[in-house]
């Protein structure tokens, strides 16, 4: 059974199934559900407003509608719209009556047919070149192999792509791209078992380790923490992109002296001040809100680039009905 309208709602399966903005409330008398339970770890219960509790993306109302992502991440009632409700955030990739078909390479599609690049919301217009194709935002992730056994998950949110299109010979593609997006701290958090003896990233450190305990930030430009923050936790740097809008948060090694180089104080933009635990890293803290409260990023870019579109329809489970 899908997700929409006209379908009821199934209660148990932590998701609104009848896009109302709620979650598994009462089938007869719409009484919200008491439930409790945060079992995406977002900071938000079904009880609190999330209305898809398996999906960290969506954090009921307050939460910022992304753009390009299928999902209702306020918890409105509709995916990807504005505040009001009804202002399109995304429009169509192509509106014209007949548009053309763009077939892709299977190799686009991940396991399960879920595409590698999803963008719901972008145009191709003319430039004096030629043309260029402007996306997004939307999101993004790309999983590259390190070793045999490891993977390097990345998710880019807020991503947009500019890029000249090409129609050559062998059928349309991307050259002179460029895909820019936010690479947020708690997933950099997350991203562990690489070891660059250059910049001291050993398996046991994430890449937030390696970005804010004086390994990667100097390489990166990152910029510093305020002098206020610094007379504490010397060598404290930021993240560029404030994504929740109370001040740039900060992120430091509290003894950048030792052999040590991990980051154990999370301080926010407001001010508040969160060790490590013995069985909690800081970047996990909860918000007075139920929300995670560390939530900015660093921008990241990308070069991109395609090989001409081949002949191959994408597997049925990645159309999208346009």
């Amino acid at each position: 059974m899908g997700v929409n309208a006209s379908v009821a709602e199934v209660v148990g399966n932590f998701l609104d199934d009848d896009c109302d903005g709620l979650a598994d409330e009462d089938p007869t008398s719409n009484a919200p559900s008491t439930d409790a339970m945060d079992r995406d770890t977002d900071g938000v219960s079904i009880a609190a407003g999330d209305c898809d509790d398996t999906n960290n993306l969506v954090g009921g109302t307050g939460a910022t509608e992304v753009c390009g992502d299928g999902l209702d991440n306020d918890c409105d009632g509709r995916a990807d719209r504005g505040v009001d409700g009804t202002t399109i955030l995304c429009n169509p990739f192509d509106t014209a009556p007949n548009p053309e078909t763009l077939t892709l390479d299977p190799l686009s599609f991940a396991a399960g047919g879920a595409p590698v690049i999803a963008f719901t919301s972008g145009e191709i217009v003319a430039s004096g070149a030629g043309l260029q194709l402007k996306a997004g935002p939307g999101l993004f992730s790309v999983a590259i192999p390190v070793t045999d056994d490891l993977v390097l998950d990345l998710r880019i949110t807020g991503a947009t792509i500019e890029a000249d299109v090409i129609d050559g010979a062998g059928g349309a593609y991307l050259s002179n791209g460029r895909l820019g997006g936010v690479l947020d701290v708690q997933t950099a958090d997350t991203i562990r078992g690489l070891d660059v003896e250059d910049i001291g990233l050993t398996p046991d450190k994430s890449l937030l380790d390696a970005t804010f305990a004086n390994l990667l930030g100097p390489l990166l430009a990152l910029p510093l923490a305020p002098p206020a923050i610094r007379e504490t936790y010397d060598g404290c740097r930021t993240p560029d992109i404030d994504v929740d809008r109370d001040g740039l948060e900060a992120f430091c090694d509290s003894n950048p002296d030792d052999d040590n180089k991990a980051v154990d104080v999370c301080i926010d933009g407001d001010g508040t001040v969160v060790l490590d635990t013995a069985t909690e890293d800081c970047t996990r803290a909860i918000g007075p809100d139920g929300k995670a409260r560390f939530r900015d990023g660093i921008s990241v870019e990308f070069n991109l680039a395609t090989v001409p579109a081949g002949t191959f329809m994408p597997p049925v489970a990645a159309r999208r009905a346009r």
